[in-house]
């Protein structure tokens, strides 16, 4: 049994036991639309002129005056990878273990800033993006945002669990980590919201992609979770999809991209300019930890 059915298994098994039902008095009555009717059926819904461009591009402006080591996490070393490296890496090193202890820089080098990150990383993290900018708390409560929320977790009470906000540096020769196809695995009933800090106008400026229809709890998905890894490099070896069915979010700063990110996903390596991204993730229970699975 893979990994990825272990965890599929654990997550089925103790969906119901880790969620919570909303009384019907207070429930929200929405009228079913077309777009939310959408989300439901695909798990994806893109949303446009989702929230004020001057908001977001505040935001951005906060995060960059404070992109300082103190803010950041420390990253991912990517700096000796080559090509026979990286086969290497993605042929017999995909685990979720793997990805949590992979290198990180040394101390000194994340002393450097952003000078040393953009030469030995692919992408830097904020630690506790609320307390940099603390409008980020706002945007859940955001009427469109929230009627769409409100439909897809329905009778279930859900929440806001936490923000990330991801700087990725342009011009990097290989993925690693999340620009990877890959689940988050965090439960059965998630909602992430994908919001760009800067425009995507194309594919060379990085764009969130993910494959339809490969959510890992379709029932039509369970007899492939044993040979499913969790990180995907190889379409053909891989993927049993079609290459169409892989969707890019091409979007302005404003627009927005909500998905179920049990469906296979990544952010693509931008080779243009560098991007910012913020990440709302929404769920109906405490984030079951997949990794202490054997």
């Amino acid at each position: 049994m893979s990994e990825i059915s272990q965890i599929v298994k654990f997550l089925k098994k103790n969906f119901l036991n880790n969620v919570n039902y909303k009384k019907k008095s207070s429930r929200q009555s929405i009228h079913l639309s077309k777009n939310l009717n959408f989300l439901l059926k695909n798990d994806y819904l893109v949303e446009r002129q989702l929230i004020p461009v001057k908001f977001l591009i505040n935001i951005r402006k906060k995060f960059l005056n404070n992109l300082t080591p103190r803010n950041i996490f420390f990253p991912k070393d990517t700096s000796n990878l080559n090509i026979k490296q990286f086969k290497d890496l993605y042929k017999k090193n995909r685990t979720l273990k793997f990805w949590k202890n992979f290198p990180k820089i040394s101390s000194s080098d994340h002393k450097q800033g952003i000078k040393s990150w953009k030469k030995k990383c692919n992408y830097v993290v904020f630690k506790n993006p609320e307390k940099i900018c603390p409008e980020i708390k706002k945007i859940k409560d955001i009427p469109r945002i929230k009627k769409i929320t409100d439909f897809y977790f329905d009778k279930l009470k859900y929440k806001h669990v936490h923000s990330k906000v991801i700087y990725t540096f342009k011009k990097k020769k290989f993925p690693i980590d999340v620009q990877v196809f890959h689940n988050d695995l965090d439960g059965q009933k998630v909602l992430k919201l994908f919001l760009y800090l800067n425009n995507v106008k194309n594919k060379s400026d990085g764009p969130t992609e993910f494959i339809k229809r490969s959510n890992i709890f379709f029932n039509e998905n369970s007899p492939k979770l044993k040979n499913w890894k969790t990180r995907l490099i190889h379409k053909k070896q891989d993927m049993k999809f079609k290459y169409n069915s892989i969707f890019s979010f091409i979007g302005n700063v404003g627009d927005g991209f909500f998905l179920n990110t049990g469906v296979y996903h990544k952010g693509s390596m931008p080779k243009n300019k560098d991007r910012t991204l913020l990440i709302l993730t929404f769920n109906c229970h405490d984030e079951l930890i997949t990794g202490k699975l054997n």
